[in-house]
């Protein structure tokens, strides 16, 4: 049917536009009623196109990026920058990265699969002898250390288990305090953390 991707709205809108608002301001009221009807229906249908044309294209930059929208998930700690999009691996398909504001310290980096909850414990008293282990702080929340310098946070949020890591040079004060404050981007978010279409595919 014409129209439905609103290309034919953009197409129309500045011919027939000039002539519905002159309707508008000369003619009588029985003609300008329904000429500002039609412009209210141009204007909203070019709308509700513009925001299905900003949805299809988030939706092939999050396939092209091998990842889901509820699988994008943010943080903020105080002496950070803004979330970056990381560079995927062999095990981690989207990430994003943190960096300390002052050139210092290691990465904090936050990603999320739909993987179940390691069976962690309660930490024993003056911790694992090698200092590595799973260590379960609350029904949702686990810490552990992985060899050879890593740590993280792990917290379920749903069906999603979000990972929050970073190198042994960043504490495990800070690492709690990025994983208490973890939450799902935004769309906004995503628009600035997803990789651009090429420009072939850009609409």
């Amino acid at each position: 049917m014409p129209g439905l991707d609103g290309s034919i709205f953009l197409f129309l809108l500045p011919a027939s536009g000039l002539a519905l608002v002159s309707a508008v301001l000369t003619r009588p009221r029985v003609v300008r009623l329904p000429a500002l009807a039609l412009i209210v229906l141009l204007l909203g249908g070019t709308s509700l196109a513009t925001v299905d044309g900003r949805a299809d294209e988030l939706a092939q930059r999050l396939d092209r990026a091998g990842t889901e929208a509820d699988l994008v998930f943010v943080t903020s700690l105080p002496g950070y920058g803004k979330a970056e999009p990381r560079a995927a691996t062999a095990s981690i398909t989207f990430a994003v990265t943190y960096s300390p504001v002052d050139g210092s310290g290691g990465r904090i980096v936050v990603w999320a699969d739909r993987a179940g909850m390691p069976d962690c414990r309660p930490e024993p008293p003056g911790g694992y002898a090698n200092g590595y282990g799973c260590v379960c702080e609350a029904p949702e929340r686990a810490y552990q250390a992985i060899r050879p310098d890593l740590h993280e946070y792990l917290v379920t949020r749903g069906d999603r288990l979000v990972h929050v890591r970073a190198t042994r040079d960043v504490d495990r004060v800070t690492l709690r305090a990025a994983v208490e404050n973890v939450r799902p981007a935004t769309p906004d978010e995503l628009e600035h953390l997803l990789p651009r279409l090429p420009l072939h595919l850009r609409r």
